[in-house]
């Protein structure tokens, strides 16, 4: 008998390391022949972490297999999509996201990660709102910006390729955005350029959730500095998710201060030419 099995992190109950065995009961330890693999000395020291603040791993078998192959294959492939080592400062991304999706969003409508100190999770332990690093490059930007695309990219292609494979996309939205866009000139220290803040121009996209694929909407001028055409206010990107959602955002309102106040105040229009 063969498995593939998962260690879940009892402070956040999420996956960091994935891994197959044989028999019928999964066995792991910890020693010094650990540390002759990157991986493994990974593993060993986070779990050394672990057990110092009083916690121990949580073991979760995936699937059993009669065939090693069979075992090999499915371990290959959560590595492939995930990294073998999962919640650390280039993997956390990935294990979030692969928490987004059902069966492990039991009993979650919404989630939301967006980018600061990805430190302060294990911290914070929050489940609906995850912070994992920014795009918020105003120096060395050469540096910063493939370091950041790399946590980013992988975590999200697996994300939406779960979610199709399953049958979920078409019901889940998926948003990826931020507050503005950046500067077309470089900003920052000297010697170590970035790009500043843009509020003229900036771009989001959206998956599934009955969004039109493979379009573009909207245009900036030859510089990418400002929005020229089919410009979009924040506005209309709430009144276009809000009906994504299944909300008429002229009639969903909350009193304030004795007054009944819609999402969009008395401004937007669904973008229709997006909407499938």
């Amino acid at each position: 008998m063969y498995y593939v099995y998962e260690l879940i992190d009892p402070r956040v109950n999420l996956p960091f390391y994935v891994g197959k065995g044989k028999g019928n009961r999964v066995y792991f330890h910890l020693s010094e022949q650990l540390r002759a693999k990157s991986d493994n000395a990974r593993k060993f020291n986070k779990i050394q972490k672990m057990r110092k603040e009083g916690y121990e791993p949580e073991v979760k078998i995936i699937q059993y297999f009669e065939n090693e192959n069979d075992a090999y294959d499915l371990e290959d492939e959560l590595i492939k999509k995930y990294g073998r080592i999962r919640y650390d400062e280039n993997g956390i991304l990935t294990n979030i996201c692969e928490s987004s999706r059902p069966p492990n969003n039991k009993g979650r409508t919404y989630q939301e990660i967006y980018g600061d100190k990805w430190e302060e999770q294990i911290e914070k332990r929050r489940q609906a709102q995850i912070n994992v690093g920014g795009y918020d490059h105003h120096n060395d930007i050469a540096t910063a910006m493939p370091r950041t695309t790399l946590k980013y990219d992988k975590a999200f292609s697996a994300l939406l390729t779960d979610l199709k494979q399953k049958g979920l996309l078409e019901s889940t939205l998926v948003i990826w955005g931020g507050e503005f866009g950046r500067t077309v000139v470089q900003g920052g220290g000297s010697g170590s350029p970035g790009r500043d803040h843009n509020g003229r121009a900036f771009s989001i996209w959206m998956a599934g959730g009955n969004v039109k694929g493979g379009i573009r909407y909207g245009e900036t001028d030859e510089l990418g500095a400002r929005s020229v055409k089919d410009k979009v206010h924040i506005h209309d990107l709430h009144a276009t998710i809000l009906h994504l959602m299944g909300f008429d955002h002229t009639k969903l309102t909350y009193n304030y201060n004795g007054r009944e106040f819609r999402l969009t105040d008395v401004y937007g229009n669904v973008i229709k030419d997006i909407v499938s």
